[in-house]
Protein backbone atom coordinates (compact mmCIF):
# COMPACT_ATOMS: atom_id res chain seq x y z
CA UNK A 1 0.00 0.00 0.00
CA UNK A 2 1.40 3.06 -0.80
CA UNK A 3 1.73 5.81 1.91
CA UNK A 4 0.52 9.46 0.57
CA UNK A 5 2.55 11.85 2.79
CA UNK A 6 4.16 15.07 2.65
CA UNK A 7 7.90 15.82 3.48
CA UNK A 8 9.08 18.28 5.64
CA UNK A 9 13.31 19.47 5.60
CA UNK A 10 14.97 16.75 7.23
CA UNK A 11 18.85 15.88 7.38
CA UNK A 12 19.40 12.91 8.95
CA UNK A 13 21.89 10.22 9.33
CA UNK A 14 21.43 6.43 11.22
CA UNK A 15 23.19 3.39 12.50
CA UNK A 16 23.62 0.47 9.79
CA UNK A 17 23.16 -2.30 11.21
CA UNK A 18 23.21 -5.31 8.69
CA UNK A 19 22.27 -5.93 5.00
CA UNK A 20 22.33 -7.94 2.14
CA UNK A 21 21.79 -6.88 -1.40
CA UNK A 22 18.83 -6.55 -3.40
CA UNK A 23 16.91 -6.97 -6.56
CA UNK A 24 14.54 -5.57 -9.36
CA UNK A 25 14.73 -6.34 -13.00
CA UNK A 26 13.32 -5.16 -16.06
CA UNK A 27 9.88 -6.34 -17.89
CA UNK A 28 6.79 -5.72 -19.98
CA UNK A 29 4.66 -7.86 -21.41
CA UNK A 30 4.74 -9.14 -24.92
CA UNK A 31 2.93 -11.74 -27.25
CA UNK A 32 5.11 -13.85 -29.99
CA UNK A 33 4.58 -16.87 -31.71
CA UNK A 34 3.60 -20.44 -29.69
CA UNK A 35 5.51 -23.56 -29.17
CA UNK A 36 4.08 -26.73 -28.14
CA UNK A 37 6.80 -26.96 -25.81
CA UNK A 38 6.46 -23.46 -23.59
CA UNK A 39 8.62 -23.91 -20.35
CA UNK A 40 5.94 -24.28 -17.79
CA UNK A 41 8.11 -24.61 -14.54
CA UNK A 42 11.84 -23.19 -14.27
CA UNK A 43 12.63 -20.83 -16.70
CA UNK A 44 15.98 -18.63 -17.79
CA UNK A 45 14.85 -14.91 -16.27
CA UNK A 46 18.23 -13.61 -16.85
CA UNK A 47 21.46 -13.83 -18.57
CA UNK A 48 24.24 -11.49 -17.91
CA UNK A 49 27.96 -12.21 -19.22
CA UNK A 50 29.47 -9.13 -19.05
CA UNK A 51 31.65 -10.08 -15.70
CA UNK A 52 35.14 -11.47 -15.93
CA UNK A 53 37.29 -8.43 -17.96
CA UNK A 54 38.16 -5.28 -17.16
CA UNK A 55 35.10 -3.27 -17.82
CA UNK A 56 31.52 -3.45 -17.01
CA UNK A 57 28.67 -3.34 -14.81
CA UNK A 58 29.21 -6.69 -12.61
CA UNK A 59 32.83 -8.58 -11.90
CA UNK A 60 31.11 -12.06 -12.51
CA UNK A 61 28.67 -13.58 -14.93
CA UNK A 62 25.52 -14.70 -13.82
CA UNK A 63 22.47 -16.20 -14.57
CA UNK A 64 19.02 -15.86 -13.06
CA UNK A 65 16.09 -18.55 -12.88
CA UNK A 66 12.61 -17.64 -12.02
CA UNK A 67 9.83 -20.59 -11.64
CA UNK A 68 6.96 -19.20 -13.40
CA UNK A 69 4.68 -22.17 -12.16
CA UNK A 70 2.13 -21.40 -9.59
CA UNK A 71 3.27 -24.18 -7.42
CA UNK A 72 7.20 -25.18 -5.49
CA UNK A 73 9.92 -26.87 -8.38
CA UNK A 74 12.99 -28.22 -7.51
CA UNK A 75 15.94 -27.89 -8.90
CA UNK A 76 17.41 -30.94 -8.02
CA UNK A 77 18.67 -32.85 -11.47
CA UNK A 78 18.32 -29.44 -13.39
CA UNK A 79 21.48 -28.17 -14.99
CA UNK A 80 23.17 -25.37 -16.74
CA UNK A 81 25.03 -25.38 -19.85
CA UNK A 82 26.54 -22.74 -21.78
CA UNK A 83 27.49 -22.76 -25.78
CA UNK A 84 29.90 -19.58 -27.25
CA UNK A 85 27.47 -17.39 -29.69
CA UNK A 86 28.53 -20.46 -32.42
CA UNK A 87 29.28 -23.05 -30.05
CA UNK A 88 28.08 -26.49 -28.85
CA UNK A 89 26.36 -26.70 -25.70
CA UNK A 90 28.58 -28.15 -22.76
CA UNK A 91 31.49 -28.48 -25.33
CA UNK A 92 33.69 -28.77 -22.45
CA UNK A 93 33.29 -29.80 -18.96
CA UNK A 94 33.77 -26.46 -17.20
CA UNK A 95 30.61 -25.14 -19.47
CA UNK A 96 28.34 -27.31 -17.81
CA UNK A 97 26.66 -26.82 -13.92
CA UNK A 98 24.51 -28.85 -11.97
CA UNK A 99 22.08 -27.01 -9.63
CA UNK A 100 21.77 -27.67 -6.19
CA UNK A 101 18.59 -29.51 -4.63
CA UNK A 102 17.18 -26.49 -3.47
CA UNK A 103 12.77 -25.69 -4.11
CA UNK A 104 11.95 -22.74 -5.73
CA UNK A 105 8.39 -21.42 -4.53
CA UNK A 106 6.24 -20.00 -7.41
CA UNK A 107 7.43 -16.30 -8.48
CA UNK A 108 10.51 -16.62 -6.77
CA UNK A 109 14.02 -16.22 -8.33
CA UNK A 110 17.44 -17.68 -7.86
CA UNK A 111 20.89 -16.44 -8.57
CA UNK A 112 23.69 -18.41 -9.74
CA UNK A 113 26.90 -16.71 -10.28
CA UNK A 114 29.28 -18.10 -12.73
CA UNK A 115 33.05 -17.66 -13.89
CA UNK A 116 36.03 -16.02 -13.24
CA UNK A 117 36.23 -12.20 -10.71
CA UNK A 118 37.28 -9.56 -13.85
CA UNK A 119 39.21 -6.91 -13.06
CA UNK A 120 36.52 -3.90 -13.20
CA UNK A 121 32.50 -3.93 -12.22
CA UNK A 122 31.11 -3.91 -8.96
CA UNK A 123 30.21 -7.39 -6.39
CA UNK A 124 26.84 -8.82 -7.74
CA UNK A 125 24.31 -6.27 -6.19
CA UNK A 126 22.51 -9.36 -3.89
CA UNK A 127 24.10 -12.33 -2.62
CA UNK A 128 24.25 -15.53 -4.92
CA UNK A 129 22.29 -18.53 -3.77
CA UNK A 130 25.24 -20.47 -5.84
CA UNK A 131 28.21 -19.49 -7.15
CA UNK A 132 30.16 -21.44 -9.71
CA UNK A 133 33.73 -20.86 -11.79
CA UNK A 134 32.04 -22.05 -14.50
CA UNK A 135 30.15 -20.83 -17.36
CA UNK A 136 32.79 -18.19 -18.15
CA UNK A 137 30.33 -16.46 -20.99
CA UNK A 138 30.75 -13.47 -23.54
CA UNK A 139 29.49 -10.29 -23.43
CA UNK A 140 28.12 -9.91 -26.94
CA UNK A 141 26.31 -13.10 -27.65
CA UNK A 142 26.47 -16.67 -26.23
CA UNK A 143 23.41 -19.10 -25.27
CA UNK A 144 22.84 -20.76 -21.69
CA UNK A 145 20.35 -24.27 -21.69
CA UNK A 146 18.54 -25.36 -18.66
CA UNK A 147 18.52 -29.32 -19.06
CA UNK A 148 17.74 -32.39 -17.22
CA UNK A 149 20.91 -33.98 -18.19
CA UNK A 150 24.28 -33.28 -16.99
CA UNK A 151 25.63 -34.94 -20.23
CA UNK A 152 26.88 -32.55 -22.78
CA UNK A 153 24.07 -32.06 -25.47
CA UNK A 154 26.19 -32.27 -28.55
CA UNK A 155 24.35 -29.53 -30.40
CA UNK A 156 24.33 -26.14 -30.56
CA UNK A 157 27.01 -25.25 -33.46
CA UNK A 158 26.15 -23.54 -36.45
CA UNK A 159 26.61 -26.57 -38.04
CA UNK A 160 24.78 -28.86 -36.07
CA UNK A 161 22.47 -26.67 -34.00
CA UNK A 162 19.47 -28.55 -30.71
CA UNK A 163 16.62 -28.82 -32.75
CA UNK A 164 14.11 -27.20 -30.69
CA UNK A 165 11.82 -28.42 -28.78
CA UNK A 166 14.59 -31.13 -27.44
CA UNK A 167 13.16 -33.16 -24.71
CA UNK A 168 16.44 -32.52 -22.78
CA UNK A 169 16.35 -28.73 -22.83
CA UNK A 170 13.55 -27.23 -20.29
CA UNK A 171 14.24 -23.55 -21.24
CA UNK A 172 16.97 -22.26 -24.05
CA UNK A 173 18.18 -18.54 -23.54
CA UNK A 174 20.31 -17.37 -26.40
CA UNK A 175 21.38 -13.96 -26.72
CA UNK A 176 23.33 -11.20 -28.78
CA UNK A 177 25.13 -12.64 -31.81
CA UNK A 178 24.05 -15.90 -31.00
CA UNK A 179 22.74 -18.69 -32.98
CA UNK A 180 19.99 -21.23 -31.76
CA UNK A 181 17.79 -19.64 -30.73
CA UNK A 182 14.30 -20.13 -29.13
CA UNK A 183 12.10 -18.98 -31.96
CA UNK A 184 15.02 -18.55 -34.09
CA UNK A 185 16.12 -15.03 -32.82
CA UNK A 186 17.97 -14.30 -30.18
CA UNK A 187 17.41 -11.64 -27.45
CA UNK A 188 18.64 -8.25 -29.36
CA UNK A 189 17.99 -9.55 -32.36
CA UNK A 190 21.94 -10.74 -33.46
CA UNK A 191 22.82 -6.91 -32.37
CA UNK A 192 26.12 -7.91 -30.00
CA UNK A 193 26.02 -6.87 -26.19
CA UNK A 194 28.11 -4.91 -24.44
CA UNK A 195 29.77 -5.84 -20.91
CA UNK A 196 27.22 -3.30 -18.97
CA UNK A 197 24.13 -5.06 -20.44
CA UNK A 198 22.12 -8.10 -19.97
CA UNK A 199 19.10 -9.93 -21.06
CA UNK A 200 16.72 -9.85 -18.67
CA UNK A 201 12.83 -12.23 -19.50
CA UNK A 202 9.93 -9.40 -19.22
CA UNK A 203 7.16 -9.55 -16.95
CA UNK A 204 9.07 -10.07 -14.06
CA UNK A 205 10.69 -13.66 -15.94
CA UNK A 206 6.68 -14.61 -16.70
CA UNK A 207 6.92 -13.92 -20.50
CA UNK A 208 7.20 -17.14 -22.64
CA UNK A 209 6.37 -17.29 -25.88
CA UNK A 210 9.61 -19.78 -26.87
CA UNK A 211 11.26 -16.98 -29.20
CA UNK A 212 14.06 -15.21 -27.30
CA UNK A 213 13.91 -12.16 -29.32
CA UNK A 214 10.23 -11.89 -27.86
CA UNK A 215 10.63 -12.77 -24.18
CA UNK A 216 13.69 -10.74 -23.15
CA UNK A 217 14.50 -7.08 -23.27
CA UNK A 218 18.41 -6.41 -23.42
CA UNK A 219 18.75 -3.97 -20.49
CA UNK A 220 21.97 -1.93 -19.62
CA UNK A 221 22.72 -2.78 -16.33
CA UNK A 222 20.63 -5.19 -15.39
CA UNK A 223 19.77 -5.82 -11.92
CA UNK A 224 19.50 -9.69 -10.83
CA UNK A 225 17.43 -11.00 -8.21
CA UNK A 226 17.59 -14.02 -5.39
CA UNK A 227 15.54 -16.51 -3.56
CA UNK A 228 15.76 -13.71 -0.45
CA UNK A 229 14.11 -10.94 -3.33
CA UNK A 230 10.30 -10.27 -3.34
CA UNK A 231 8.65 -13.14 -5.28
CA UNK A 232 6.72 -12.04 -8.62
CA UNK A 233 4.11 -14.79 -9.43
CA UNK A 234 2.80 -15.41 -12.38
CA UNK A 235 -1.47 -13.86 -12.52
CA UNK A 236 -1.31 -14.71 -8.79
CA UNK A 237 -0.75 -12.02 -7.14
CA UNK A 238 -2.49 -8.93 -8.91
CA UNK A 239 -0.98 -5.16 -8.37
CA UNK A 240 -2.56 -3.74 -5.46
CA UNK A 241 -4.59 -0.70 -6.03
CA UNK A 242 -3.17 1.87 -3.32
CA UNK A 243 -5.87 2.92 -0.89
CA UNK A 244 -4.78 6.61 -1.41
CA UNK A 245 -3.07 8.19 -4.26
CA UNK A 246 0.56 8.47 -5.11
CA UNK A 247 2.84 10.78 -3.10
CA UNK A 248 2.70 14.32 -4.87
CA UNK A 249 0.78 13.04 -7.94
CA UNK A 250 -0.79 16.16 -8.72
CA UNK A 251 -2.54 15.41 -11.73
CA UNK A 252 -4.74 12.88 -10.05
CA UNK A 253 -3.27 9.71 -12.74
CA UNK A 254 -2.01 7.15 -10.12
CA UNK A 255 1.63 8.61 -10.33
CA UNK A 256 4.24 10.54 -8.82
CA UNK A 257 4.70 13.76 -11.03
CA UNK A 258 8.54 15.02 -11.65
CA UNK A 259 8.27 18.37 -9.17
CA UNK A 260 10.89 20.91 -8.59
CA UNK A 261 10.30 24.37 -6.92
CA UNK A 262 13.11 27.06 -6.00
CA UNK A 263 13.26 29.43 -3.11
CA UNK A 264 13.68 33.05 -2.99
CA UNK A 265 16.96 34.94 -2.51
CA UNK A 266 15.36 36.62 0.66
CA UNK A 267 12.83 36.01 2.84
CA UNK A 268 9.17 35.90 1.51
CA UNK A 269 10.26 36.05 -2.09
CA UNK A 270 8.02 33.41 -4.31
CA UNK A 271 8.55 30.22 -4.58
CA UNK A 272 8.71 29.02 -8.05
CA UNK A 273 7.27 25.95 -8.90
CA UNK A 274 7.26 23.58 -11.68
CA UNK A 275 5.21 20.54 -12.42
CA UNK A 276 5.74 18.10 -15.08
CA UNK A 277 2.98 15.06 -15.80
CA UNK A 278 4.04 11.58 -15.64
CA UNK A 279 4.75 9.47 -17.80
CA UNK A 280 6.78 11.76 -18.96
CA UNK A 281 10.05 9.08 -20.55
CA UNK A 282 10.95 10.03 -23.26
CA UNK A 283 8.63 12.86 -23.78
CA UNK A 284 6.34 14.62 -21.11
CA UNK A 285 2.82 14.65 -21.21
CA UNK A 286 2.55 18.39 -22.80
CA UNK A 287 -0.98 18.63 -21.12
CA UNK A 288 0.24 18.70 -17.56
CA UNK A 289 3.50 20.95 -17.76
CA UNK A 290 2.70 23.65 -15.54
CA UNK A 291 5.12 26.42 -13.95
CA UNK A 292 3.67 28.88 -11.52
CA UNK A 293 4.39 30.79 -7.83
CA UNK A 294 2.61 29.71 -4.74
CA UNK A 295 3.99 30.58 -1.36
CA UNK A 296 6.66 32.20 0.40
CA UNK A 297 10.31 31.52 1.08
CA UNK A 298 10.19 30.83 4.63
CA UNK A 299 7.01 28.64 4.69
CA UNK A 300 6.63 25.40 5.34
CA UNK A 301 5.82 22.94 2.13
CA UNK A 302 3.71 20.57 2.94
CA UNK A 303 1.88 18.67 0.03
CA UNK A 304 -0.39 16.35 0.37
CA UNK A 305 -4.47 14.68 -0.40
CA UNK A 306 -6.48 16.36 2.34
CA UNK A 307 -9.47 16.15 0.72
CA UNK A 308 -9.42 11.99 -0.09
CA UNK A 309 -9.87 12.36 -3.65
CA UNK A 310 -6.67 10.57 -4.53
CA UNK A 311 -4.93 14.04 -6.17
CA UNK A 312 -2.63 15.95 -4.12
CA UNK A 313 -3.16 19.60 -2.91
CA UNK A 314 -0.90 22.36 -3.02
CA UNK A 315 -0.35 23.07 0.24
CA UNK A 316 1.77 25.52 2.25
CA UNK A 317 1.99 26.02 6.21
CA UNK A 318 2.74 30.10 7.47
CA UNK A 319 2.51 31.06 10.89
CA UNK A 320 -0.58 28.41 12.25
CA UNK A 321 -2.41 28.40 8.89
CA UNK A 322 -2.54 25.69 5.90
CA UNK A 323 -3.12 26.95 2.70
CA UNK A 324 -4.28 24.25 0.44
CA UNK A 325 -5.02 24.67 -3.10
CA UNK A 326 -5.17 22.82 -6.82
CA UNK A 327 -3.19 22.58 -9.58
CA UNK A 328 -3.64 25.14 -12.04
CA UNK A 329 -5.28 23.86 -15.19
CA UNK A 330 -3.95 25.84 -17.29
CA UNK A 331 -0.95 28.81 -17.87
CA UNK A 332 -2.55 31.20 -14.72
CA UNK A 333 -1.68 31.01 -11.36
CA UNK A 334 -2.71 28.89 -8.65
CA UNK A 335 -6.04 29.70 -7.12
CA UNK A 336 -6.06 29.73 -3.26
CA UNK A 337 -9.14 27.02 -2.04
CA UNK A 338 -9.28 27.02 1.25
CA UNK A 339 -6.99 28.60 4.61
CA UNK A 340 -7.19 25.89 7.32
CA UNK A 341 -5.77 27.10 10.66
CA UNK A 342 -4.10 24.65 12.71
CA UNK A 343 -1.15 25.22 15.23
CA UNK A 344 0.75 28.18 16.00
CA UNK A 345 4.20 30.05 14.93
CA UNK A 346 6.98 27.35 16.13
CA UNK A 347 5.61 24.50 15.49
CA UNK A 348 6.72 22.19 12.90
CA UNK A 349 3.49 21.05 10.16
CA UNK A 350 6.08 18.53 8.52
CA UNK A 351 4.52 15.17 10.32
CA UNK A 352 1.15 15.17 8.61
CA UNK A 353 -0.36 11.85 7.94
CA UNK A 354 -3.65 9.34 7.69
CA UNK A 355 -3.45 9.09 11.51
CA UNK A 356 -7.48 7.90 11.54
CA UNK A 357 -7.21 5.54 7.94
CA UNK A 358 -10.43 7.34 6.31
CA UNK A 359 -7.84 8.28 3.19
CA UNK A 360 -7.04 11.72 4.07
CA UNK A 361 -3.59 13.14 5.52
CA UNK A 362 -5.05 14.72 8.91
CA UNK A 363 -3.97 18.50 9.35
CA UNK A 364 -1.06 17.74 12.37
CA UNK A 365 1.79 20.02 13.48
CA UNK A 366 4.38 18.75 16.48
CA UNK A 367 5.36 20.77 19.23
CA UNK A 368 8.00 20.35 21.63
CA UNK A 369 8.87 21.73 24.98
CA UNK A 370 12.30 21.44 26.78
CA UNK A 371 11.09 22.37 29.59
CA UNK A 372 9.50 19.12 30.13
CA UNK A 373 10.97 16.92 28.05
CA UNK A 374 8.54 16.57 25.92
CA UNK A 375 7.14 16.03 21.97
CA UNK A 376 3.13 17.14 21.89
CA UNK A 377 1.60 15.90 18.28
CA UNK A 378 -1.71 17.83 17.78
CA UNK A 379 -3.89 16.00 15.17
CA UNK A 380 -7.57 17.02 13.70
CA UNK A 381 -8.99 13.70 12.62
CA UNK A 382 -10.62 14.43 8.62
CA UNK A 383 -12.70 11.96 9.47
CA UNK A 384 -14.42 13.23 12.58
CA UNK A 385 -12.84 17.08 12.77
CA UNK A 386 -11.75 16.55 16.10
CA UNK A 387 -8.40 17.49 17.52
CA UNK A 388 -6.55 15.13 19.80
CA UNK A 389 -3.11 16.35 21.54
CA UNK A 390 -1.11 12.90 21.48
CA UNK A 391 2.28 12.95 23.77
CA UNK A 392 5.31 10.51 22.15
CA UNK A 393 8.58 10.87 21.94
CA UNK A 394 10.86 13.23 24.41
CA UNK A 395 13.24 16.55 23.85
CA UNK A 396 16.95 16.15 24.55
CA UNK A 397 19.33 18.99 25.26
CA UNK A 398 21.11 19.85 22.44
CA UNK A 399 19.20 17.62 19.92
CA UNK A 400 15.39 18.22 18.67
CA UNK A 401 14.26 15.10 17.49
CA UNK A 402 14.05 15.09 13.51
CA UNK A 403 10.08 15.05 12.03
CA UNK A 404 9.40 12.39 9.52
CA UNK A 405 5.60 12.10 8.20
CA UNK A 406 3.48 9.38 9.27
CA UNK A 407 3.54 6.00 7.34
CA UNK A 408 1.75 2.87 7.63
CA UNK A 409 4.34 0.31 9.92
CA UNK A 410 1.66 -2.18 11.37
CA UNK A 411 -0.20 -2.37 7.89
CA UNK A 412 -3.66 -1.58 9.68
CA UNK A 413 -4.53 1.56 7.05
CA UNK A 414 -3.54 4.25 9.62
CA UNK A 415 -0.07 6.10 9.80
CA UNK A 416 1.85 6.04 13.16
CA UNK A 417 3.92 8.79 14.75
CA UNK A 418 8.00 8.68 14.65
CA UNK A 419 10.59 10.51 15.54
CA UNK A 420 14.17 9.99 15.27
CA UNK A 421 16.10 10.59 18.25
CA UNK A 422 20.84 10.52 18.35
CA UNK A 423 23.73 12.39 19.40
CA UNK A 424 23.90 15.16 17.36
CA UNK A 425 23.17 16.41 13.80
CA UNK A 426 26.29 13.94 12.09
CA UNK A 427 27.62 11.41 14.79
CA UNK A 428 25.88 8.87 16.99
CA UNK A 429 23.26 6.41 16.19
CA UNK A 430 20.53 7.67 15.25
CA UNK A 431 17.28 5.48 16.53
CA UNK A 432 13.83 5.76 15.03
CA UNK A 433 11.15 5.63 17.30
CA UNK A 434 7.85 4.59 16.32
CA UNK A 435 4.19 4.76 18.13
CA UNK A 436 0.68 4.47 18.14
CA UNK A 437 -0.99 8.14 16.95
CA UNK A 438 -4.13 7.37 19.17
CA UNK A 439 -2.83 6.60 22.26
CA UNK A 440 1.01 7.38 22.18
CA UNK A 441 2.24 4.13 23.15
CA UNK A 442 5.68 3.11 21.36
CA UNK A 443 5.70 0.25 19.11
CA UNK A 444 8.73 0.24 17.65
CA UNK A 445 12.32 1.64 18.67
CA UNK A 446 14.93 0.64 15.73
CA UNK A 447 18.27 1.92 14.37
CA UNK A 448 19.18 2.17 11.05
CA UNK A 449 21.80 3.55 9.00
CA UNK A 450 25.41 4.98 9.29
CA UNK A 451 26.12 8.81 10.59
CA UNK A 452 28.90 9.18 8.44
CA UNK A 453 27.93 7.60 5.02
CA UNK A 454 24.09 7.73 4.79
CA UNK A 455 21.24 10.06 4.08
CA UNK A 456 17.64 8.80 5.60
CA UNK A 457 14.72 8.94 3.03
CA UNK A 458 11.59 8.77 4.44
CA UNK A 459 9.72 5.69 5.42
CA UNK A 460 7.39 4.28 3.28
CA UNK A 461 6.32 1.10 1.36
CA UNK A 462 9.40 -0.03 -0.79
CA UNK A 463 8.70 -4.07 -0.51
CA UNK A 464 4.60 -4.11 -1.32
CA UNK A 465 3.86 -5.59 1.65
CA UNK A 466 1.31 -2.43 2.96
CA UNK A 467 3.66 -1.61 5.69
CA UNK A 468 6.33 1.32 5.99
CA UNK A 469 9.94 0.78 5.83
CA UNK A 470 13.02 2.30 6.90
CA UNK A 471 15.42 3.36 4.00
CA UNK A 472 18.94 4.70 3.94
CA UNK A 473 20.93 5.88 1.09
CA UNK A 474 24.84 5.86 1.40
CA UNK A 475 24.81 9.08 -0.63
CA UNK A 476 27.34 11.08 1.59
CA UNK A 477 30.65 9.53 -0.20
CA UNK A 478 31.19 8.87 -3.48
CA UNK A 479 34.49 7.24 -2.25
CA UNK A 480 33.14 4.02 -0.89
CA UNK A 481 33.34 0.97 -2.36
CA UNK A 482 29.17 0.87 -1.72
CA UNK A 483 28.63 4.58 -2.79
CA UNK A 484 25.25 5.00 -3.90
CA UNK A 485 23.67 1.59 -2.33
CA UNK A 486 20.16 2.10 -0.71
CA UNK A 487 19.37 0.09 2.14
CA UNK A 488 15.80 -0.65 2.88
CA UNK A 489 15.00 -2.62 6.18
CA UNK A 490 11.32 -4.69 5.60
CA UNK A 491 9.56 -3.43 8.74
CA UNK A 492 7.56 -7.29 8.79
CA UNK A 493 10.48 -9.46 8.41
CA UNK A 494 13.52 -7.35 9.88
CA UNK A 495 15.75 -8.51 6.80
CA UNK A 496 17.56 -5.75 4.64
CA UNK A 497 18.60 -5.68 1.29
CA UNK A 498 20.81 -2.87 -0.58
CA UNK A 499 20.04 -1.36 -4.59
CA UNK A 500 22.85 0.10 -6.14
CA UNK A 501 21.44 3.40 -7.81
CA UNK A 502 22.35 7.23 -7.84
CA UNK A 503 25.55 8.53 -7.59
CA UNK A 504 27.09 9.04 -3.88
CA UNK A 505 28.59 12.93 -3.08
CA UNK A 506 27.20 16.18 -3.73
CA UNK A 507 24.97 15.35 -7.23
CA UNK A 508 22.12 13.42 -6.65
CA UNK A 509 19.67 13.92 -3.56
CA UNK A 510 17.21 11.18 -3.06
CA UNK A 511 13.74 11.20 -3.91
CA UNK A 512 10.70 9.23 -2.55
CA UNK A 513 7.59 8.30 -4.36
CA UNK A 514 5.53 6.42 -6.49
CA UNK A 515 6.97 7.04 -10.43
CA UNK A 516 5.45 3.57 -12.03
CA UNK A 517 1.93 3.68 -9.97
CA UNK A 518 1.96 0.24 -8.69
CA UNK A 519 1.08 1.00 -5.47
CA UNK A 520 5.18 0.90 -3.60
CA UNK A 521 7.69 3.38 -3.75
CA UNK A 522 10.60 3.80 -6.45
CA UNK A 523 14.19 4.10 -5.67
CA UNK A 524 14.97 7.44 -7.08
CA UNK A 525 17.39 10.13 -7.06
CA UNK A 526 17.04 13.74 -8.13
CA UNK A 527 20.64 15.13 -10.40
CA UNK A 528 21.11 18.26 -9.60
CA UNK A 529 24.16 18.46 -12.28
CA UNK A 530 21.14 17.82 -15.20
CA UNK A 531 18.38 18.58 -13.56
CA UNK A 532 16.83 14.95 -14.03
CA UNK A 533 14.80 12.78 -12.13
CA UNK A 534 15.48 9.16 -12.30
CA UNK A 535 13.83 6.27 -10.72
CA UNK A 536 14.11 2.23 -10.76
CA UNK A 537 10.30 1.18 -11.14
CA UNK A 538 9.49 -0.91 -8.07
CA UNK A 539 6.65 -2.52 -11.27
CA UNK A 540 9.29 -4.17 -13.55
CA UNK A 541 12.83 -2.69 -12.64
CA UNK A 542 12.92 -0.54 -15.81
CA UNK A 543 14.62 2.89 -15.53
CA UNK A 544 12.07 5.85 -15.63
CA UNK A 545 13.81 9.36 -16.25
CA UNK A 546 12.64 12.64 -16.67
CA UNK A 547 14.33 16.17 -17.05
CA UNK A 548 12.63 19.38 -14.58
CA UNK A 549 13.47 22.53 -13.54
CA UNK A 550 16.65 24.55 -14.41
CA UNK A 551 19.95 24.85 -12.33
CA UNK A 552 19.37 25.75 -9.05
CA UNK A 553 15.80 23.92 -8.66
CA UNK A 554 15.52 21.28 -5.81
CA UNK A 555 12.92 18.14 -6.19
CA UNK A 556 10.05 17.72 -4.12
CA UNK A 557 10.33 14.40 -2.08
CA UNK A 558 13.92 14.82 -0.69
CA UNK A 559 14.07 15.65 3.04
CA UNK A 560 17.14 17.80 3.05
CA UNK A 561 15.36 20.78 1.47
CA UNK A 562 11.71 21.23 2.01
Amino acid sequence: MNRKLSLGVLFILAIFTSATYINFVSADTSGGNSSPNLSATIVISQVYGGGGGAAGTYMFDYVELFNLSNAPQSLNGLVLQYGSATGQFGSVATNIFALPNVTVAAGQHYLVQLGQAGAGGAALPVTPDATSTNLSMAAAGGKVALTNTATALGCGATATPCALPDARIIDLAAYGTSNNAEGGASAGNGVALTSTQGAVRKANGCAETDNNDNDFDVVTAPVPRNLASPATPCGGTPTPTPVRGALYDFTGDGKTDWTTFRFGATTGAPIRWRVVGNPASPAPNAAFIREFDYGLTGDFIVPADYVGDRQTDMTIWRSGIYYVAQLPTGSGGITLDRAVQWGQSGDDPRSVGDYDGDGKIDYTVKRGNFVNNTVTWFIMSSSTNTMRAVQFGAMTTGFLPVTFPGADFTGDGRDELIIANGAGALGGAITYIIGDAVTGAGIATIQWGDAATDHAVAPADYTGDGRADLVAWRGRTSTAADAGVWYIRNTATGTATGTRFGIGGASDLAVRGDYDGDGRHDIAVYRRSNQTFYALSSLNGSLLFQQSGIAGDLPLGNLFVQ
